[in-house]
């Protein structure tokens, strides 16, 4: 059986995806619903609540914001599971590897990371668009929270929970089970199941807190990647990546109103110390201009905005 848990809080959209649920379903389901219309829950608090409640084999976590656009999905969510053992979760967007400072699953500065299957609206109807595909699935380090389904087994077994003690709010709940998981199991982005998904979500300052929650939670094995057809987590040396990665967290910090200190904190925290002579960065910067036949635009104009930002920071420039 499958146990669907959602955080219900707007009754409108909750009450689409029901329907959209039952006009779909092949088989009985299992619906547990942790009622956050009085806004009692953050999202790790409902999730575990989810969990203790739930009887199914799998267990599917959705946002209410959802619409399945066709029959047969709950056999596939079966099928999945059932034909690879070690399969311990399912996702519909996801990628394969993290810089040291990960902002979004499809931006990662990795060539052929993500992969999504989403149903978009469009002025003509609806539009399947799938990426990042070169066979029926493929495997992940982590998957969005939009909608993910898990092994209720691996999770018993391993005592795994979403980490209310290093999270609050509505954020990084699905990095960080992500990340749980992929440690003991393989996670597959697959795109035999069809959804609508009306939001995209929202990136402000609590979302990038959790982002550095998250990074400081895992960072002993960030930057990493999984290894096709293997569980487990491999680290990775940094790169130009992870450089361009950390620029573009410290600008978004800039650009989310984090002020000086919990900036300088973070750039300390991570060997780029804030103390660091200014002729060393413009150094730094003019490497950077020799470079600029050899490295992408994105790489020179996020790492060059960075630097000079940083410049501006030593010397205590207002932001």
């Amino acid at each position: 059986m499958i146990s669907i848990v959602i955080c219900k809080y707007d009754v409108a959209n909750f009450q689409r995806c029901i329907k959209s649920i039952d006009d779909t379903k092949t088989e009985e389901y299992e619906l547990v619903v942790i009622d956050n219309t009085l806004n009692k829950y953050d999202i790790f608090t409902a999730y575990n609540e989810g969990i203790k409640q739930s009887n199914g084999d799998y267990i599917c976590f959705m946002h209410e914001d959802i619409v399945y656009f066709e029959k047969g999905w709950m056999a596939k969510i079966h099928a999945h599971f059932e034909n690879d053992s070690d399969v311990g979760m399912l996702g519909l967007a996801g990628g394969s590897s993290f810089t040291m400072f990960p902002l979004f699953w499809g931006l990662n500065y990795h060539v052929d990371d993500s992969a999504i299957c989403l149903v978009e609206l469009q002025k003509d109807g609806p539009s399947v668009v799938r990426r990042g595909f070169k066979k029926d699935t493929k495997q992940a380090l982590i998957v969005d929270g939009f909608w993910f389904c898990v092994r209720k087994e691996l999770i018993t077994q391993h005592h795994i929970t979403f980490d209310s003690n290093n999270f609050k709010g509505f954020h990084r709940y699905d990095y960080d089970i992500s990340f749980q998981i992929a440690q003991l199991a393989k996670i597959m982005v697959v795109q035999d199941i069809l959804i609508i998904h009306y939001s995209s979500g929202s990136r402000k300052k609590e979302w990038l807190q959790a982002t550095l929650d998250f990074h400081n939670k895992w960072k002993a094995l960030l930057p990493c990647k999984i290894e096709e057809g293997k569980s487990g987590i491999t680290k990775l040396e940094k790169s130009d990546a992870d450089l361009v990665a950390f620029s573009t967290f410290i600008l978004m910090m800039k650009k989310l109103d984090f002020n000086r200190s919990e900036i300088v904190q973070v750039i300390r925290q991570n060997q780029f110390a804030a103390n660091s002579k200014i002729k060393k960065i413009n150094k730094l910067k003019l490497k950077l201009i020799a470079l600029m036949p050899y490295l992408p635009y994105s790489v020179l104009l996020h790492t060059s905005n960075f630097l000079s930002f940083l410049i501006d920071l030593i010397k205590g420039r207002k932001f």
